[in-house]
């Protein structure tokens, strides 16, 4: 049988496909992956944005001008976290 145009995914509550569901606007799936599990997790990134169904996702680098008392970040989107100096990996909210 070949794979539909639309595949279904059922919620199954508990499971991997707990996450699914609808909202007002459309629909959506959560998930955390992870390929090394008794890694301790840390990665490097470079900073990139994309904007699907006028929702922005990325690492957002924020670069301000010298002397006006704001330090460059970068934020995490849509997740809020911000990084920046000393750039160790730590984030803020």
């Amino acid at each position: 049988m070949a794979v539909p145009a639309v595949v279904p995914i059922a919620h199954e509550p508990d499971h991997r496909t707990d996450t699914i569901g609808h909202y007002a606007d459309g629909q959506f799936l959560a998930t955390t992956t992870h390929a090394l599990p008794d890694a301790r997790g840390e990665i490097a990134a470079r900073p990139f944005r994309l904007t699907i169904d006028g929702v922005l996702f990325g690492l957002v680098a924020e670069h301000h001008e010298a002397g006006d008392g704001e330090d460059d970040r970068a934020e995490l989107l849509p997740d809020g976290l911000g990084f920046g100096a000393p750039w160790d990996g730590l984030y803020d909210t």
